[in-house]
């Protein structure tokens, strides 16, 4: 019993290591260029200053089920960003200041498209931010797996002894 007790402490450990790692990539629409990284990734794309309207298109995809932190950041005295739709389902619809940070569940190895649309409040050229990070699981989850495991070890010692 004490030796599967260690196995499963030093497993856990071990897992607790690997689980916070994710490979991101996020694909701009428009140059194609695609960006990856761990646990983070971040690209920039620049809008042409006409005082028109404008869209934004991203995809992303994460090779690891769990939650991840989409931010949107633009500058408010640019750009008026009407709405964020992640998939279909706007995220956010109104004008004016729109950084934008969501913390979302996506599941592994599914590509999701991110569209920011708006206007250029002036004729000068600008950029729209997006980034996308992982939140890793904290190592405290799996340190505390293994802390209950020792408990559980303990008290059937003692019913042992006990009987």
């Amino acid at each position: 019993m004490k030796k599967l007790l260690v196995i499963l402490s030093l497993a856990m450990m071990a897992f607790s290591f690997q689980a916070g790692a994710a490979t991101l990539s996020l694909t701009n629409g428009k140059s194609g260029i695609t960006t990856t990284g761990t646990n983070f990734v971040s690209g920039q794309e620049a809008v042409k200053g006409t005082k028109a309207t404008f869209q934004s298109s991203w995809t992303f995809m994460t090779n690891k089920a769990g939650q991840d932190t989409v931010s949107v950041t633009v500058n408010p005295s640019i750009f008026y960003v009407t709405e964020i739709i992640l998939n279909g389902v706007v995220l956010a619809k109104q004008g004016g200041k729109m950084d934008k940070v969501f913390t979302l569940s996506f599941l592994s190895n599914t590509v999701y498209d991110l569209i920011i649309r708006g206007s250029l409040k002036t004729n000068k050229d600008a950029t729209v931010d997006v980034n996308v990070s992982s939140v890793p699981v904290p190592a405290a989850v799996w340190l505390f797996g293994s802390a209950l495991m020792g408990l559980m070890g303990v008290t059937r010692r003692k019913n042992a002894l006990a009987a």
